[in-house]
């Protein structure tokens, strides 16, 4: 077998098995989170490349399935650097002349990094009011001091909990003096899946059952297992943004007991 660290679908099966912490799994995640919380109606300002495609298939489904809908949709393009224009195309979805609130519950804003925190101001300074609108992100929202941004403050985003990778992360800067990349977790569960494989109480067993133990294997990234079809299904946790940091309100499954009974 094989485990790469990718999140494209089309390398998995066929002995190739993927850690990659899928896109599609964060956004149902946190959907089915606000979903419990009333939110219902999203609107959606997604980049018009192959992960807006893979983001936005998972939001249309991920509202579906948890009894909402994307009413709005707007596209961009993310090397242009303009997010003023798209901004201004989504404020203005609904609403009537004189102003009110927008027609949906929240925004989902798929992007991290320099991209978000230009988007999520602008989207304030043109009414879509964060303290009305709930704004929504994935696991590329996972910076510790994206609160700095007064817009983002109160943001949802799905993601391995930051609890469980919290011993992890504190080792790795204190012996390289940075935060650890992405992947470096990634890396560390990969070593932890081959030594449970290969500590077996009948020896060491890498089968294609043995990966696709139910169970599932306890990782820096919290639990995962491998579907029939080679993607590692993971438990995340929803998180929300703070001005001081990020706080865990949806906690991340410790086992996939409940999921598999």
């Amino acid at each position: 077998p094989i485990v790469a660290f990718s999140t494209d679908r089309a390398v998995a099966g066929n002995g190739v098995y993927l850690l990659g912490i899928m896109p599609d799994q964060q956004v149902d995640r946190a959907i089915a989170f606000a979903a419990r919380r009333g939110l219902g109606r999203f609107a959606a300002l997604v980049p018009a490349d192959a992960y807006g495609d893979t983001v936005l298939d998972a939001l249309e489904r991920a509202s579906g399935r948890h009894g909402g809908a994307v009413v709005r949709i707007v596209r961009y393009a993310p090397q242009a650097g303009e997010w003023r224009e798209p901004v201004l195309r989504l404020a203005a979805f609904g609403r009537p002349v004189g102003g009110s609130a927008p027609p949906f519950d929240a925004v989902f804003i798929p992007q991290g990094g320099p991209a978000l925190r230009r988007i999520a101001p602008l989207l304030a300074y043109h009414d879509i009011d964060p303290g009305e609108v709930r704004f929504i992100g994935t696991s590329l929202w996972e910076e510790p001091d994206l609160g700095r941004e007064p817009s983002l403050v109160g943001g949802w985003f799905a993601a391995p909990s930051p609890a469980e990778s919290a011993a992890f992360l504190a080792r790795f800067a204190e012996i390289y003096g940075r935060r650890p990349p992405r992947i470096a977790t990634l890396a560390y569960d990969a070593v932890a899946l081959a030594t449970a494989l290969a500590g077996a109480p009948g020896g060491a067993d890498f089968s294609p059952a043995a990966l696709a133990d139910p169970s599932g294997f306890a990782g820096v990234d919290g639990v995962f297992r491998f579907r029939p079809d080679g993607i590692a299904e993971r438990g995340l946790a929803v998180v929300e943004v703070e001005a001081d940091g990020l706080r865990v309100i949806g906690p991340a499954p410790r086992t996939f007991e409940r999921l598999t009974n």
